[in-house]
């Protein structure tokens, strides 16, 4: 039983996975709103890299209809999903208020976690921040 349950999440990775690789394809070959549906889905199955690439894509409204609250859930949810890149760009948007009330502590911490998990840019943001006065 337990080979079956191991081997059935193996499969949702890989799909994940491959869901990315060809959001990411389509992305390339300016079929964004095919991107968009394919980023949905390995999201869906768990892909944060894809759930990052879906903030994105609905924060600047393309490919999709620009939805500023959901693109901030989905960006939250890569970067508690340990996507670096995710908090690397919340940390952005708290530490200038873009679309966000200002909050520096809060992009402090979004920047100390990038930094704490090996992201060099994540380390020089929260130096960088550190050492303004808001």
């Amino acid at each position: 039983m337990k080979t079956i349950i191991v081997f059935a999440l193996l499969l949702i990775n890989l799909s994940a996975k491959s869901t990315y690789s060809g959001a990411l394809t389509s992305y390339s070959n300016g079929k964004v709103v095919k991107s968009s549906e394919q980023f949905t889905n390995a999201c869906e199955d768990g892909n944060m890299n894809a759930c990052y690439s879906l903030g994105i894509l609905y924060y600047k409204g393309n490919g999709v209809d620009q939805d500023i609250p959901k693109a901030l859930d989905l960006l939250e949810q890569s970067c508690y999903g340990n996507e670096l890149n995710g908090c690397m760009y919340l940390g952005y948007l708290y530490t200038y208020g873009q679309s966000v009330k200002k909050d520096i502590p809060k992009a402090k911490s979004l920047f100390y976690k990038a930094c704490r998990q090996g992201s060099k840019m994540g380390c020089n943001a929260l130096k960088s921040i550190s050492d303004k006065t808001y």
